[in-house]
């Protein structure tokens, strides 16, 4: 059965792939940032991370926190997405894309 944070990155994941967007998931390994957004994607050459939590209450970590307001301060889009605000990603994919 899949945990309520799998169930987000499902949804996530769903969406990307439909309005075919370019990322990929970084894998939790020794060699990875520490930190780093569940998702990664790259649209009209600038970055967008996504990082998926359950819950309403669920934070990131402090390194995950960090990591998205370095890509903040690098020019790049940093998300938070639970179960409810997905349509969060729909907004950031059309302000990259100029359609905003």
């Amino acid at each position: 059965m899949a945990t309520p944070e799998a169930k987000v990155k499902s949804a996530i994941r769903k969406l990307l792939k439909g309005r075919d967007v370019f990322f990929w998931q970084p894998g939790a390994t020794i060699y990875g940032a520490t930190g780093q957004s569940d998702f990664i994607c790259v649209i009209r050459g600038r970055i967008l991370c996504i990082e998926a939590k359950a819950g309403k209450h669920a934070k990131p970590t402090p390194n995950q926190a960090k990591f998205m307001q370095d890509v903040t301060d690098a020019g790049g889009v940093a998300l938070l997405i639970y179960e409810d605000n997905t349509e969060m990603i729909h907004h950031a994919i059309n302000l990259l894309r100029g359609k905003a």
